[in-house]
């Protein structure tokens, strides 16, 4: 959904608090909602509800991709196509507040 230029502001704020605490933005920018991950020990999610977002959960799991090197003879070769694993993160979304 298309936001306001104050709720663009508040979602950039947003997007560096997130940033700094270790967590990553992976809705597009300037929409609601917001839809982050993060660490699942990070505190990023007490942190943004203690400013009263109501965050929702919206998994645990995502695919990541991944290269194996091995470093041989102090070069590295690839051994391995691009794959792509499971990854424990903490994925939440909520909603920019009508400003």
């Amino acid at each position: 959904m298309a936001v306001s230029e104050r709720q663009q502001q508040l979602w950039s704020r947003l997007h560096s608090i997130i940033r700094n605490a270790g967590g990553w933005i992976t809705s597009p920018p300037d929409t609601s909602p917001i839809r982050f991950e993060c660490p699942m020990a990070s505190d990023l999610p007490e942190t943004l509800a203690s400013y009263a977002y109501k965050l929702r959960s919206r998994g645990v799991e995502k695919i990541s991709p991944f290269s194996e090197v091995l470093v041989e003879h102090g070069r590295h070769k690839k051994i391995a196509p691009d794959q792509v694993k499971l990854t424990t993160v903490a994925i939440c979304e909520f909603d920019l507040p009508v400003l």
